[in-house]
């Protein structure tokens, strides 16, 4: 068994090895939505970013079941100030000034939630495997960890989204 999206990424680390592209996108098969990933992509290599965490602006009352990233790009830091576990509360002041300025509309959402879409730098991506100790999560180990010595991004998808 798997003990985590990390683990199972590890897992099956040979097929990344053997591919000759030098991004991988990890994508998770239990969501229902439908996205371009081109957008996203082309954000990850315009900002030279080693790793990039789709968020979705959500209300408050939905933070609870999805793990948090806390956007600053207002403020003008890497991307990504910390993941934080389910449930627990951050600031959303910058994310809905960030809401308001791409035009979302429910201004109440004023935080992003981790979507478990990721797109990596494939050494980035082997090297936060095999680092010590071994994580088995990346919203709860892997980008805590990596956010001072990465260059980690958010991209912030808009449409529809279910988890």
């Amino acid at each position: 068994w798997f003990q985590g999206t990390a683990d199972a990424v590890r897992q099956q680390i040979r097929y990344v090895e053997e591919d000759k592209g030098d991004e991988v996108l990890i994508l998770s098969g239990d969501q229902l939505y439908r996205m371009d990933y081109v957008p996203m992509i082309q954000m990850h290599r315009e900002t030279g970013a080693d790793a990039t965490i789709a968020v979705i602006p959500i209300p408050t009352e939905e933070t609870y079941g999805l793990g948090l990233a806390v956007s600053m790009t207002m403020a003008g830091s890497k991307g990504l100030s910390k993941t934080q576990d389910r449930g627990r509360a951050c600031p959303g002041e910058d994310v809905g000034r960030l809401a308001e300025k791409r035009g979302v509309k429910d201004t109440n959402r004023q935080f992003l939630g981790n979507m478990g879409i990721y797109l990596f730098k494939k050494d980035s991506l082997l090297e936060l495997l095999n680092a010590p100790p071994k994580a088995t999560d990346f919203g709860k180990e892997i980008f805590p960890r990596c956010v001072d010595t990465h260059k980690v991004m958010t991209y912030v998808f808009e449409d529809y989204w279910e988890d």
